[in-house]
Parts: C-alpha cells; structure tokens; sequence
C-alpha cells in the first residue's frame, strides 16, 4: 500500500520489512512493546492502536470517531493521540471525532495527557481557541495540540 501512495519509496529502505497483519483484539509484540488494536468508525477501516510497555502506554486514534472498543482500548492510558475534527460533534461529519467528546472520554479513561491531530484546516488555524476550548472542558487532563515534527517522549513517572 505505501508503494501506491509513495512509488519506488521502498527500494531505497536499507532495513528489512517484516508485514504483519494486525486483528482487533490481537496483541502483537514488538521488541519490548505490546501493540493492541480496536476499530475506529470510519468509511474506510481504520484501527486505534494502543502501545504498551511496562506500566506506560500511548494510544493513537489513526481516523475516525471512537467507539466502544476504543475506549476500552484507551482505559488508563499515559496518552490519548486523537484525532478532534472539529470543536463540538456535528451530524454531518458523523465519522470524525471531535475536541469535546475526546477530552469527556480521555478523562473518563483515567488519561492525563491527550494531544489533538487531525484538527479541521481553518480551526487549525486558531489554536488558542482550540486550546481554550478544550482547557475549559478539561478537569484535570493536559491537552496539547501538537505541531508537525513535535516529539513526545514518555517516561515513566
């Protein structure tokens, strides 16, 4: 699939490929890493991964609205990554997620960190009011909208 979106972008890996095919409600190892997965609603499959490794874990909503298997998948989680298209939930885009309902149910899920992706264009454009949107939500979560080649480095507390 990546040599559709990216052609001849595989020749020039200098590194083995090993394709595994992840399952909802399959965990996979990874060196020290479980891997998790649950499927997000979306017109096209798409799956939440939770990254696991000792007492941390990082989850990552990839596209879609979450459900009630990714919700189960983010309880406890260190990180929610996930994608807010738009401030409020709105009918029309029934298949993203929104800022509201992932800070109500990131902090239902006992996380404490949640960063915002795949923020609507023009709303990306005003990211003080996202954030203030989000923080008068918030009880007691931090929430960050991160910025293309921001890093996240989790560390156990």
């Amino acid at each position: 699939i990546i040599e559709l979106a990216y052609p001849g972008i595989l020749k020039d890996i200098s590194y083995e490929l090993e394709l595994v095919q992840a399952e909802v409600g399959q965990s996979l190892l990874l060196n020290e890493f479980e891997l998790t997965f649950a499927e997000s609603k979306h017109p096209v499959r798409n799956f939440a991964i939770r990254i696991s490794t000792g007492d941390l874990a990082v989850c990552y909503s990839g596209d879609g609205q979450m459900t009630r298997e990714t919700k189960q998948l983010y309880a406890d989680a260190d990180w929610l990554i996930q994608e807010a298209f738009t401030l409020e939930p709105d009918p029309k885009l029934h298949m993203h997620g929104n800022v509201r309902e992932t800070v109500e149910v990131a902090e239902a899920c006992g996380i404490g960190n949640i960063a915002l992706t795949h923020v609507e264009r023009r709303l990306r454009d005003q990211p003080e009011e996202i954030l203030k949107f989000a923080n008068g939500i918030a009880q007691y979560a931090n929430v960050f909208l991160p910025d293309p080649d921001d890093e996240l480095t989790v560390e156990d507390s």
